[in-house]
């Protein structure tokens, strides 16, 4: 054990600005970028028919509750209940380092007693720098999985940790796997993960394969705690993993996205071969989302273009598309006149999956902006939208670097259920101009 330690602390290093994880330089965003040109929601004739929706249930919409400490700065996150005990949950999230940087720490944050309360975990040493995409998951016996991007002296790297006892101690971080002989120093981005019912870990992530910048998905399989990983090339080239689930006969699923478009991958044997890639759209505005419903569909849920709208997919447990169809936008004008952003699911073992969707009006300097979060509770039902929050955001004379990188709160949120409902969560970019204190509201139908 002695060994282990002092091997990981010899390949972790400090990060300096300049050389954060390639997350946000021309990779991820230029793909993005590329889409950007049409995002005014304009020409909703274009927009195909969408799924009817029926009358709204009648919800009770939980006071926000922060889940990030004071005086903190966060952006992305993911959110993860435990499926035997949904007093249990857990979320992870980058933190900004401070006033004048770019970079940020991952952070875990748990609750015990459904959402009311929360506190931050002493999970990734200090040690740990140069963090992006934080990833968290529980599995059926309460254990915390979480991942996060950091850097190495390999290069940046997938780190893995666990607690088997609610957060009050971690196991020491671990680099998940990649392909042999194909990590270059500048390599990793974009990672999630899953934990199948028989305890088996799964991290996606993409790896730059070649000198020119070339990507492949992966995704690494640990069965014995996360001490060993073992990689699989999914055949994606170019793909940046958003989500992973995973169901029963070894049933993994990805969803990812790149040039040619969005889509998902599966592999029915546990990783080890992957069937022909779906592309499920080819213009597209945020990272797709992806859950596993307990009728044994997988969705997967995008801002879709030309015209943006809410596009949903449904595949079954070949990971072959059996529909889809999009859902009307809220009605608010926030909703028609602003940005859809940050698409979420969650679906909890016994519900259908829920969708979260935001809202903005983007602030200016003269002139404040507006946000809404909005909660879809059954998608399979097109229930109507659920208004969480609406926040009047003031306007904008100055913007740090982070606030700059992140200006919609990271590039993906996350929301996860109760055991009556659901947690709604959302970064608050008032105080920070995009980051902001992670927040979180319960919906109980």
């Amino acid at each position: 054990m002695r060994l282990k330690i002092a091997l990981f602390l010899l390949v972790l290093t400090s990060i300096a600005t300049a050389a954060v994880v390639m997350e946000n330089g021309w990779n991820y965003r230029l793909i993005l970028d590329q889409n950007k040109q049409t995002i005014r929601r304009t020409g909703f004739s274009r927009v195909p028919p969408s799924r009817p929706l029926v009358p709204p249930v009648a919800d009770s919409i939980g006071a926000p509750v922060q889940v990030s400490p004071d005086g903190r700065t966060i952006a992305e996150f993911s959110a993860a209940t435990a499926p035997a005990n949904p007093q249990l949950i857990a979320a992870s999230a980058i933190d900004h380092d401070g006033t004048g940087t770019n970079t940020a720490h991952c952070v875990v944050y748990v609750s015990t007693d459904g959402g009311l309360h929360w506190s931050q975990v002493s999970a990734w040493p200090t040690i740990v720098r140069g963090e992006f995409d934080p990833w968290v998951a529980i599995d059926g016996q309460g254990v915390i999985h979480a991942t996060c991007v950091a850097t190495t002296s390999f290069g940046p790297r997938a780190l893995y940790i666990q607690s088997v006892n609610q957060g009050a101690s971690w196991t020491n971080p671990s680099i998940v796997t990649p392909l042999a002989g194909q990590f270059r120093r500048a390599s990793c981005d974009k990672d999630a993960i899953a934990v199948a019912s028989d305890g088996t870990i799964y991290v996606g992530f993409d790896e730059i394969v070649g000198q020119q910048f070339s990507r492949t998905l992966v995704v690494s399989s640990s069965t014995d705690h996360g001490q060993t990983w073992t990689p699989h090339d999914t055949g994606v080239a170019g793909g940046f993993c958003s989500g992973i689930v995973t169901g029963p006969n070894d049933l993994v699923t990805v969803t990812y996205l790149g040039n040619a478009g969005y889509g998902s991958v599966t592999s029915t044997d546990g990783g080890n071969t992957w069937r022909t890639p779906v592309v499920l759209g080819t213009l597209f505005f945020q990272l797709p989302a992806i859950a596993r419903q307990s009728s044994g569909e997988t969705i997967i849920a995008q801002v879709a273009g030309p015209t943006p709208h809410l596009e949903l997919s449904i595949e079954d447990d070949t990971g072959s598309l059996v529909s889809q169809f999009t859902l009307d936008a809220p009605s608010s004008a926030t909703c028609q006149n602003g940005r859809l952003i940050q698409p979420a699911l969650t679906a909890s073992p016994n519900s259908p999956a829920a969708f979260q969707i935001g809202c903005k009006v983007d602030p200016t300097r003269t002139e404040p902006g507006q946000m809404e979060v909005w909660l879809y509770p059954d998608v399979s039902q097109a229930p109507a939208p659920v208004q969480v929050i609406s926040l009047t955001l003031p306007p904008i004379t100055h913007l740090t670097p982070f606030a700059s990188r992140f200006p919609d709160g990271g590039d993906y949120w996350s929301l996860t259920w109760l055991a009556d409902g659901w947690l709604s969560m959302w970064v608050d970019p008032r105080l920070a101009g995009g980051p902001g204190p992670l927040m979180a509201a319960s919906v109980v139908p």
